[in-house]
C-alpha cells in the first residue's frame, strides 16, 4: 500500500515538474513552406496562420495565358487559392504575428508593384524567399528549384513540423497543422 502510494506521489511530482520546467508556448503564428508537383510542374508557396486562427495562403503563379514563350515576362498574379489535395511536403516554423504580418505586407507591396513572372527569376521561388526572409527564416537570395528551396530553409532554421509525402496521407492519416483547432494536437 505505501509502495503504491509512494508510485502515486512520485507520478505527480514528475508530472508537476514538467509543467514547470516545460517553455510555454508563445503566440506566434505560424508559417508553413509547402512544395507541390502538379501536371509535372513543381511548386512551392506559403500558408500563414495567424494567432487568431486566420489561415492565408500566399503563392505567385503566372496568369492563365494561351500563348507565351518560355523565359519571356508574362503576367502573374498572388494566388490566395489553397491546394491541400495537391500537397506533397510542408514544413512549419512559429514566427511571431508581428514578423508575418510584416512578412505578408512586405511581399504583397513588393509583387503589386512588378506582378512580372518569369521562370527562374520572378516566380514562386522568388516569392517564397521574399516571405521566408521578412518572417525571419535563413535562406539566400540565390535562386533554387521550388525542392531545393524547400530543403535549404528545413535544414538552416528551426522547424516545429515537417511532413512528407503527404498527398499519400489523404485518407485521414494526416491532418494539416493548420486545420488543427489546438496545439495540443501537436
Amino acid at each position: 500500500m505505501f509502495e503504491q502510494l509512494g508510485r502515486r506521489l512520485r507520478s505527480i511530482f514528475l508530472c508537476a515538474a514538467c509543467l514547470v520546467l516545460t517553455p510555454a508556448i508563445s503566440s506566434a503564428g505560424e508559417l508553413y513552406l509547402v512544395t507541390r508537383a502538379n501536371y509535372f510542374t513543381p511548386h512551392v508557396g506559403c500558408v500563414i496562420r495567424y494567432d487568431d486562427g486566420t489561415v492565408r495562403w500566399l503563392h505567385f503563379r503566372p496568369k492563365p495565358f494561351k500563348k507565351s514563350l518560355l523565359g519571356l515576362y508574362v503576367p502573374g498574379q498572388i494566388d490566395e487559392v489553397g491546394y491541400e489535395d495537391n500537397i506533397n511536403h510542408l514544413v512549419g516554423f512559429r514566427v511571431p504575428d508581428e514578423r508575418l504580418r510584416e512578412a505578408e505586407n512586405r511581399v504583397r507591396s513588393e509583387f503589386a508593384r512588378n506582378p512580372q513572372y518569369r521562370l527562374l527569376a520572378r516566380d514562386c521561388v522568388a516569392f517564397s524567399i521574399v516571405i521566408c526572409q521578412a518572417a525571419g527564416l535563413k535562406t539566400k537570395d540565390d535562386h533554387f528549384t521550388p525542392i531545393t528551396f524547400f530543403r535549404y530553409v528545413k535544414k538552416n532554421n528551426d522547424f516545429f513540423e515537417c511532413a512528407w509525402n503527404v498527398d499519400r496521407d489523404k485518407h485521414g492519416m494526416y491532418t494539416l497543422p493548420w486545420r488543427r483547432e489546438s496545439l495540443s494536437e501537436y
